[in-house]
Formats: C-alpha cells, sequence, structure tokens
C-alpha cells in the first residue's frame, strides 16, 4: 500500500491500493481499483471535479 499527500491543481497517481491526501486541488482523476482519497478543499469556493474509473474507488471530503 503506498500513501502521499498533494497541495497541487494537477496532481496524478496511477495504480491500485493508493492512499491519497489532498490538501486543495480544482480536480480528482481515480483510475484503477480500491484507491482511496481524502481530499479538505478546493479551489476557491468550488468544490473539485470528481471523476472514477475502476472498481471500490473512494473520494471523499476530509471532515
Amino acid at each position: 500500500m503506498e500513501s502521499a499527500t498533494a497541495r497541487a491543481p494537477g496532481r496524478s497517481r496511477t495504480g491500485d491500493l493508493l492512499q491519497v491526501k489532498v490538501e486543495a486541488t480544482s480536480a480528482i482523476d481515480v483510475t484503477g481499483m480500491s484507491n482511496s482519497v481524502t481530499w479538505k478543499r478546493g479551489h476557491g469556493k468550488s468544490k473539485p471535479k470528481i471523476s472514477r474509473t475502476g472498481m471500490n474507488n473512494k473520494v471523499v471530503q476530509e471532515k
């Protein structure tokens, strides 16, 4: 299992079983299987555009 923390508008990670935390982003694109992305906020007042391809991929906003 791999994990990463990002604070960029265009961060890209590819693979399976990834755990990624994102501070601020305008878009999240998850491809693969059983990946987990937690995001804190979008850029400005907008939430990020979220796209999921694959199986068992979770994208949730940090509380």
